[in-house]
């Protein structure tokens, strides 16, 4: 059997946060529909909660930049300050 494996690299831990659905909808009610809608629409529900979370920060992807370091370790360059 195949097992796929999900690397992801966030400035934000959410590891923790399974919220139940009365919590994710109260979450997703204090976005637009458009929002809603497109969060919904990921098939695996930690693409949404990386959505719903850099969308409360306000941290567009395109202010951020990574980088590795020698041994191929990413680290934040540039984003949180500008």
């Amino acid at each position: 059997m195949t097992r796929l494996l999900r690397l992801s690299t966030s400035i934000v831990d959410i590891s923790e946060w399974e919220p139940d659905p009365i919590e994710w909808a109260t979450t997703l009610a204090l976005f637009s529909a458009e929002i809603q809608a497109k969060t919904q629409s990921y098939h695996h529900q930690i693409d949404a909660k990386i959505q719903i979370v850099s969308l409360a920060y306000s941290i567009p992807w395109n202010s951020i930049t990574f980088r590795t370091s020698s041994v191929g370790k990413p680290y934040l360059v540039s984003g949180l300050n500008g």
